[in-house]
């Protein structure tokens, strides 16, 4: 759900170019699912659209990217555990 609000206001923002959106879990257990049904009956309500396909947080992900945005402490531990490097470990950050 958040990297559909996010996209959605980038987009809106037409700041779409500046921008490279993923979102990805901490274990590989609905890799290949889409959002639970009742999950994106309340987005699309809300005018957003889940099409994202789950998936993994993969180490590449940690050079790919400049932020990795996490929204609960066990996560935040998770990928801290994961990241190969202090370079690494800087890019993840806490949102609440």
């Amino acid at each position: 759900m958040a990297e559909s609000i996010f996209q959605k206001i980038v987009v809106e923002k037409n700041q779409s170019r500046c921008f490279e959106i993923d979102s990805a879990g901490i274990i590989d257990v609905h890799e290949g699912e889409l959002a639970d049904r009742r999950m994106r009956f309340f987005a699309e309500k809300r005018g957003y659209e889940l099409t994202h396909r789950s998936r993994p947080i993969r180490s590449v992900d940690f050079d790919a990217f400049d932020l990795i945005l996490c929204m609960d402490h066990q996560n935040w531990n998770a990928l801290r555990m994961l990241a190969n490097s202090d370079e690494h470990k800087k890019k993840i950050h806490f949102v609440t």
